[in-house]
């Protein structure tokens, strides 16, 4: 390709990455204000999980991860403090929210279902 340079194992695009063979797109930027409760009805929605699942004490994979990304996108969109953003989502502990928001930005460096589920949750919220 004449747009790639090739690094070794990992050959940057213009436009996006590919590392080890996976594609993965530029995360959308948000063009506005966006809150916790539209955070969290966006990702219920992506997952079609009912919005109480963002605050349920259930510790089910298909419940938790989406809360988890919830957690993480409340974080970087709109950069809460980790004891609020547990506060908003159930009363947890501050260190829930920290792993939550390290698991998801360690799966978004490898995974490319995950970047790609993160840039549509972005553009329903106004990227």
């Amino acid at each position: 390709m004449s747009n790639c340079i090739d690094c070794g194992n990992v050959q940057v695009f213009f436009g996006g990455y590919r590392l080890e063979g996976i594609y993965f797109r530029k995360l959308p930027r948000i063009r506005r204000r966006v809150t916790v409760p539209e955070i969290q009805a966006a990702v219920a929605d992506h997952y079609h999980l009912p919005i109480a699942c963002m605050t349920s004490p259930d510790r089910h994979r298909e419940v938790c991860y989406p809360r988890q990304l919830a957690m993480y996108l409340c974080r970087d969109l709109i950069g809460r403090s980790l004891p609020d953003i547990g506060r908003r989502f159930g009363g947890r502990d501050h260190t829930t929210v920290l792993h939550a928001v390290r698991a998801v930005s360690k799966r978004l460096a490898s995974d490319y279902e995950v970047r790609d589920a993160v840039c549509d949750i972005r553009k329903r919220l106004g990227g």
